[in-house]
């Protein structure tokens, strides 16, 4: 069971954050329909940088003053936000939660 989405998905953004994640970024256009931003590199130009220019600051992702600790007891939030999320999903995909699935603990 997932008990916090946001601290799950920042330890994978940390697990991968490295250099190798910059490469070929700059020639990625990924599509989103409601997305309208020109491509990165066209971004880039337009500020007269390039990725290697901004990297450092874009492979930062363990501020010294996370965002975060500006909201008073965020742990508790961010898992019952995740919690209730996690029934949205399971009531909309019919997912019964008592089911344990492959290397998860059974949901209580």
């Amino acid at each position: 069971m997932l008990v916090n989405a946001s601290k799950t998905y920042g330890d994978k953004v940390q697990e991968y954050s490295s250099p190798s994640a910059l490469e070929g970024l700059e020639a990625k256009h990924l599509s989103h329909p409601t997305d309208t931003h020109p491509a990165l590199s066209e971004r880039l130009r337009a500020m007269k940088v390039g990725i290697q220019d901004v990297a450092k600051e874009a492979l930062d992702v363990q501020p010294t003053q996370p965002a975060i600790e500006l909201i008073l007891g965020p742990q508790k939030i961010e898992e019952e936000i995740s919690d209730t999320y996690q029934h949205l999903l399971a009531d909309r995909f019919d997912i019964d939660l008592g089911v344990a699935v492959a290397g998860m603990p059974k949901a209580e």
